[in-house]
């Protein structure tokens, strides 16, 4: 066969449309027509390579169903080699000199791409004519150990499994979309290169396919699905830069950081009472996480972004891509994320209930993101309550897994489920002699969680469990349950005001260096409350605050039109603060010595700063 067929037939019409998208005349003249418009050349030509990946994969499929096998596969190669040797004409000569610097930038990178692009859709599409897939597997499964595969640079078989879950996916087998942003840079280009393809064909109803013997028999039905999509016309898509109609005004903003600063989400009532407010906090949280990567070095980036995402949390708000930000924020705990945006985001989506409960449970399954791990299970464990397979699922890693190898963050997120099911397997290893302090600490913690009648001994460190019996020797020194807690930390708040009866001796021992600190302090230092990291907050609603004009301030904010785009600066940079504590892993030691990780011990919510 030639890699030149005929050319009245249909699939041929497909592949023609692929080769009119890969001349360069028509990207060409599509950034043209977008500047003419005011609507963003950049976003047209962002968008460009997954039209051309879509058009690609209609040429495939339509190949597929129209001709016999060995054809369709000598098909599917000859569009392969023809894709990978093709080569954008430069832009015309008329064309402005900036269109040409997005022209020249977006085709390096399109060329670069496209010969990664025609070897996996040959690959998915051929395993499809073939039959040779799972279609009742999990497909996710066949990817993880894909990634697995390239990340030791085996990229041919790394390939060939992801193409078998791609041939999976169009059966309508489950692909999870966070592929993308896990492993190497080409697992997560084939994986992005997937999921455009099937979202792109499942919203057009071409998706999910029959067995092809099925689809054959109504082979015109499904390419008349499959007209050569137009490149994104201007006028369909909203420009990205539009600004809202004007920067939120002083109320709204004062009542946003009340707003977030609650500490439980609202109720359906007062949802209705927000009315639009309600549209208008959501969207104003939202842009604010989309563009968590761009926002003005100037802005309190930290403050702004804790506060939007703990704002889907309150709102409740469960739009899809809302839960795909927070997501985001915990995958870049160790990147951009700082703590307490993290602590923020985990709440946030443990407020959202069964919304989040699939992209949590895909995220545990699948994601090799270990750090993050540990947060996306703690929200696993609020969210998963009442679901038999999440039960089984922690409850089956936890018993596999040895305390070496990450038992030990399956605890966290047993206790969560409040399943009494666990307290047997978690009395049990309460009792195993390998355990540490940190483990016995969490195991016991957790049981207390899901409502164990737990008695402790303290100078033997026996633990009676109520129904289960007595385990020597297995309390950690210092562990409380919660009602000691409590009663310890109200007897701390109640000293408070000791220091008011240091002698007149002891105060004059204070350094000058600290008199001068203190002098640069407001009186009212009630006004605000230390963070973890010594960040000032306003002890109502959590808002960093600012030291302006001799006290301790809501910082005046400007959020300028929040846009798709850019955002004008929320407020000055803030002052420097006395730094309290040093910055501490959220998933280290804490420093008080306790043996508890930081984020389970003083590092949570409300817990007392450590001096």
């Amino acid at each position: 066969m030639t890699d030149q067929p005929k050319p009245e037939s249909g699939w041929q019409k497909q592949f023609d449309a692929v080769q009119s998208l890969i001349s360069g005349e028509r990207f060409a003249d599509l950034l043209v027509t977008s500047a003419s418009k005011e609507f963003p050349p950049e976003v047209a030509a962002a968008m460009y390579p997954t039209l051309l990946q879509n058009t690609m994969a209609g040429a495939m499929l339509a190949a597929c169903l129209q001709l016999p096998q060995a054809e369709a596969e000598a098909a599917l190669a000859s569009m392969a080699r023809q894709i990978r040797a093709a080569r954008f004409d430069k832009p015309p000569r008329d064309m402005e000199r900036e269109l040409k610097a997005i022209y020249r930038k977006a085709v390096k990178l399109i060329q670069g791409d496209l010969p990664a692009d025609a070897e996996l859709l040959q690959s998915v599409f051929a395993h499809y004519a073939r039959g040779d897939y799972d279609a009742a597997g999990d497909a996710n499964l066949l990817m993880r150990e894909a990634q697995k595969l390239a990340a030791a640079r085996q990229n041919a078989r790394a390939l060939e499994l992801a193409a078998r879950a791609g041939a999976a996916a169009l059966r309508g087998r489950p692909l999870w979309p966070g592929w993308a942003d896990e492993g190497t840079h080409e697992f997560r280009h084939w994986a992005l290169a997937l999921t455009g393809v099937l979202e792109s064909h499942t919203a057009s109803g071409l998706l999910p396919l029959a067995d092809v013997a099925a689809e054959r028999a109504r082979a015109d039905e499904r390419i008349a699905l499959l007209t050569p999509p137009r490149p994104v016309e201007p006028d369909a898509v909203p420009p990205a830069d539009l600004p809202a109609e004007g920067p939120p005004s002083e109320a709204f903003v004062k009542e946003w950081l009340e707003l977030a600063g609650r500490d439980e989400p609202l109720t359906d009532q007062e949802i209705e009472e927000l009315g639009e407010r309600y549209e208008q906090f959501a969207d104003a949280a939202m842009r604010v996480l989309e563009m968590s990567d761009s926002l003005p070095d100037q802005m309190p980036v930290d403050m702004v972004l804790e506060m939007s995402a703990a704002t889907i949390g309150v709102l409740r708000y469960t739009d899809p891509f809302a839960i795909e930000l927070l997501i985001q924020i915990i995958r870049n705990e160790n990147e951009t994320s700082g703590d307490q945006i993290v602590q923020a985001a985990v709440w946030a989506l443990q407020q959202l209930g069964a919304a989040a409960l699939t992209p949590a449970f895909d995220f545990a399954r699948y994601s090799s993101h270990d750090e993050a791990l540990e947060d996306m299970l703690a929200v696993l464990g609020v969210v998963g309550r009442g679901s038999a397979e999440v039960f089984d699922y922690l409850a089956t890693k936890f018993l596999e897994r040895s305390w070496e190898n990450g038992k030990i963050r399956y605890i966290e997120s047993l206790g969560l489920l409040h399943d009494e099911r666990a307290v047997p397997m978690l009395a049990d290893a309460l009792s195993d002699p390998a355990i540490d302090d940190a483990n016995a600490w969490q195991l016991l913690d957790a049981l207390q969680e899901l409502g164990a009648e737990l008695t402790v001994d303290k100078e033997s460190r026996a633990v009676q469990i109520a129904g289960y019996g007595v385990i020597d020797d297995a309390a950690p020194d210092g562990w409380m349950s919660r009602a000691e807690e409590e009663a310890f930390y109200a007897d701390t708040d109640g000293m408070d005001g000791d220091d008011d009866d240091l002698s007149d001796d002891e105060d004059d021992d204070l350094s000058d260096d600290e008199d001068d600190d203190d002098s640069e302090l407001s009186d009212d230092e009630d006004e605000i409350e230390y963070d973890a990291q010594g960040i000032a907050r306003c002890p109502h609603c959590g808002a960093r605050m600012q030291y302006i004009g001799g006290k301790w301030s809501h910082p005046p904010m400007d959020f300028g039109p929040l846009s798709r785009k850019g955002m004008a600066p929320l407020m000055p940079p803030p002052a420097p603060k006395p730094v309290r504590v040093e910055k501490v892993g959220r998933n280290d030691p804490c420093p008080c010595g306790s043996g508890k990780k930081y984020k389970y011990c003083h590092g949570k919510p409300g817990a007392e700063e450590i001096n």
